[in-house]
């Protein structure tokens, strides 16, 4: 899981299927229509920061404090 959440951060994109399979992991029981709606109505940054901290990732950020990648 953690590979998959690193190849999904450096990729500057947000993959719902990565984060349902990790939600699933955890526990989460209802579909992935129900998981897409309550992910409308949640801060995806705050759940960001949460999983690279959960993962023990390191952020890397230009000169200009724009994200690079994680490792």
């Amino acid at each position: 899981m953690k590979e998959q959440y690193i190849r999904m951060r450096n990729s500057h994109k947000i993959d719902v299927d990565v984060l349902y399979t990790y939600a699933v992991s955890k526990g989460f029981t209802l579909s992935i229509e129900e998981f897409l709606i309550g992910l409308h109505l949640c801060n995806i940054n705050d759940i960001i920061t949460q999983l690279d901290i959960e993962f023990g990732l390191t952020k890397i950020y230009d000169s200009e404090d724009n994200f690079i990648m994680v490792m």
